[in-house]
This record gives structure tokens, C-alpha cells and sequence, in this order.
């Protein structure tokens, strides 16, 4: 209607991509500095079971398998979520033909559940 005031209209936009693209950077610093940490922590691990001389060869074994095993498992909703949602925010901001890669990226994140 025209008898809305003009400061509502300009308001009306739900959407600021300002607002995204600032979230958007902000989750890829702290993605980039918990995967450092996880590294840190990983590499850590593994030189503690190299240097550790009171288990033996045996259990020094099973606890580098077991340590693998959970990167494995912090990996998988990495690749199944994280990365496809990733995806999607730079197809938005790359101003993409999406239609082929978020119907990808949703398939991805589906077999994830």
C-alpha cells in the first residue's frame, strides 16, 4: 500500500546478506581454529603413545587405534554436514547456478542421517 510509511518498507527485507556474510566468516575462522586444536590435540596424542615407555607395545598400539578411530569419527559429520552447508553459503555468495550443486549438498547431507 502506498500509505505505508517509506521507513517500514525499507525495513521489510527479512534477508541482510551482511548479516550472513559476516556469520558465514566468523564460522569459518572457528571451523579453521578447531581444526587446528583437533590437530594440536591429535599430534599431541601420538607423541605422548611414542615417548610413553611405562605400556607396552601392545597398548601403545590399540591407543593410536583408537585415537584414529575417533578422528574418523569427528570426520564424518565434517564431510557429511559441515562441508555440503559450506558449499551452499558459497554457491549463495558466489552468486551461482545452484540448482545441480545444493540438490547434491542435500542428498549429501541426508545420507548423513
Amino acid at each position: 500500500s502506498s500509505d505505508w510509511p517509506i521507513e517500514l518498507i525499507d525495513n521489510a527485507d527479512c534477508f541482510d546478506p551482511d548479516r550472513i556474510r559476516l556469520l558465514s566468516e566468523m564460522s569459518a575462522f572457528g571451523a579453521a581454529f578447531f581444526f587446528a586444536l583437533i590437530v594440536l590435540i591429535v599430534s599431541h596424542t601420538f607423541t605422548n603413545l611414542r615417548k610413553l615407555s611405562t605400556i607396552s607395545k601392545r597398548m601403545r598400539e590399540y591407543h593410536r587405534a583408537m585415537t584414529r578411530t575417533l578422528v574418523l569419527q569427528l570426520a564424518v559429520p565434517v564431510m557429511f554436514t559441515i562441508f555440503p552447508i559450506s558449499m551452499c553459503i558459497l554457491v549463495y555468495f558466489l552468486n551461482l547456478d545452484g540448482t545441480l550443486i545444493i540438490s547434491i549438498c542435500f542428498v549429501i547431507i541426508a545420507m548423513h542421517s
